[in-house]
């Protein structure tokens, strides 16, 4: 049974955080915190819901090389289910950001009228080709890799 030393190692050889933090060494703060900017993560949604949050993230100007390599991995910061949620889809959305919505229309009872809620996009975050190119990733990592739990039984 490896101990001490050993059983880090392990651990890191068996984890994707190295090759997050090599990424974010590679692009940088600045392009880091260009992303979470496109991403709409520094700031709320505009979906209209009291107290609605903003991501939290340390001041750009406070990101030393230990900052940036927690980042990149997914820690030192906070964002809502509604942000991630918003992110990822525009992931999926061919790298449109897209204000959200949680109604598709609303019917008045008494009238019969219908108001029909639009989508509306707010930004391109990524080029569509890097979207396509995420998003494969993201499935082949369900499809074949260490997220198979996560799949779907209805694909």
């Amino acid at each position: 049974r490896p101990h001490g030393s050993q059983s880090l190692r392990n651990a890191l050889m068996n984890s994707c955080n190295p090759v997050f933090i090599g990424l974010g060494q590679k692009i940088g703060k600045d392009k880091y915190y260009e992303y979470l900017e496109k991403f709409g993560l520094l700031q709320t949604t505009g979906i209209e819901l009291t107290g609605e949050a903003k991501g939290i993230f340390l001041s750009k100007n406070k990101v030393g090389p230990v900052e940036l390599a927690t980042l990149s991995f997914g820690q030192r910061f906070e964002v809502t289910p509604l942000q991630m949620v918003r992110m990822v889809s525009a992931i999926a959305n061919n790298g449109v950001l897209m204000k959200p919505r949680l109604v598709k229309q609303i019917i008045d009872n008494s009238t019969g009228e219908v108001q029909n809620i639009e989508p509306q996009e707010q930004s391109r975050a990524i080029s569509e080709n890097t979207a396509k190119q995420v998003l494969s990733m993201m499935e082949s990592v369900v499809a074949e890799g260490t997220g198979k739990n996560a799949r779907s039984s209805r694909v």
